[in-house]
């Protein structure tokens, strides 16, 4: 089902034997528009310190209770890699984290990156790892990108308000854009393959489409009964051109 990232995050993290923190972030991938990463505040259990939790190391997300369950124990846990607040996720980190835990790397060959896999069911780590010197330039942090301008041709429509994901795959179909005072609606459905850049220094997401392409969006109410039917209006609205499964092929630029 297709739910806001950003009403999930402070969900609570519950381990295999207990509570283990909060949900403080996800990390997006904006290559594929797939979420690499949770990112876990571990709280007072271990106060300050923070880690990533591929989707393979969670076992089950209980929307009603607010609760990841995590396919780890709280050893597991307080054994894996720390992460350094602000820092970028280098490729060593990511590689001891995947070793850590024994989880098929998503930067192997044939990975496809589809549901949660057990960590006694994953794939052996006797893989190749990525340059250790590198950081993963591609790993966009949620909270950051939240509230961005959005651009298109240099000029500002709006801004980033929230995003949309699968809850079983992870992947990220859509963008939420704030538009009231640019537009006649005021949040708009926007497919993130439309995303054509992204710069942090001037904290502008630029869409690869005109405005009146975006005006023409559907609208998104999040008082819709379910995410499913939110979904199925943005398809019926928008057709095979702007439905993300139809989009296989870079947009025009």
């Amino acid at each position: 089902m297709l739910r806001s990232m950003n009403t999930q995050l402070n969900y609570r993290i519950s381990a295999l034997d207990g509570d283990a923190g909060h949900l403080n972030d996800f990390l997006i991938d904006e290559r594929t528009w797939m979420v690499r990463y949770a990112v876990i505040d571990l709280g007072k259990w271990l106060p300050g310190r923070k880690v990533l939790m591929a989707r393979q190391g969670i076992a089950e997300a209980d929307f009603a209770s607010r609760t990841l369950t995590l396919n780890a124990t709280k050893e597991q846990i307080e054994n894996a890699p720390a992460l350094i607040d602000d820092a970028p996720v280098s490729r060593q980190y990511e590689h001891y984290l995947y070793e850590h835990y024994r989880w098929a790397p998503y930067w192997a060959p044939g990975f496809a990156g589809g549901g949660i896999m057990p960590l006694e069911t994953t794939a052996s780590t006797d893989f190749e790892s990525p340059p250790f010197k590198e950081t993963n330039p591609n790993l966009r942090s949620l909270k950051e990108l939240t509230g961005y301008a959005i651009t298109i041709d240099g000029e500002s429509v709006g801004r980033v308000d929230e995003f949309m994901c699968y809850d079983d795959t992870w992947e990220v179909p859509f963008l939420v854009a704030d538009v009231g005072g640019w537009f006649h609606k005021e949040r708009l459905m926007v497919p993130t393959r439309r995303v054509s850049d992204i710069t942090f220094t001037a904290h502008t997401l630029a869409l690869a489409l005109d405005a009146e392409a975006l005006e023409q969006m559907a609208t998104y109410d999040p008082t819709a009964p379910e995410a499913g039917r939110l979904e199925m209006c943005v398809y019926d609205y928008h057709g095979k051109l702007f439905s993300h499964k139809a989009l296989d092929k870079e947009p025009d630029r």
